[in-house]
């Protein structure tokens, strides 16, 4: 994986935050991304960066070498409450699909 310097920029935003932040959330990126980033034992924290990657299109060189194919991705981030997963820890989903222009 490239360097992400939005990522590294969110491992040193914890360090500012409230503790009871889980997730940091960026776009505008082209590669959607979801990196845990540390995990706190006690009280048990789960900290992760979640990138949402770009709504334009982007050009995909073709594997033959020969031209390149253009699609847009659109990746959603949704956050839960802890009662609507019957979980310990807020959880999250991310889904990501793709529109052929």
């Amino acid at each position: 994986m490239k360097r992400d310097d939005l990522l590294e920029a969110a491992i040193k935003e914890y360090v500012h935050l409230d503790n009871r932040i889980r997730y940091i959330v960026y776009g505008h990126t082209h590669i959607p991304v979801q990196v845990p980033l540390r995990v706190i034992e006690n009280p048990y924290q789960e900290d992760v960066y979640l990138n949402t990657g770009t709504w334009r299109t982007r050009y995909h060189k073709c594997k033959e070498g020969m031209g390149f194919i253009g699609w847009k991705n659109l990746t959603y981030v949704i956050f839960y409450k802890k009662e609507e997963r019957k979980s310990d820890f807020p959880p999250f989903e991310t889904w990501t699909g793709t529109l052929k222009t």
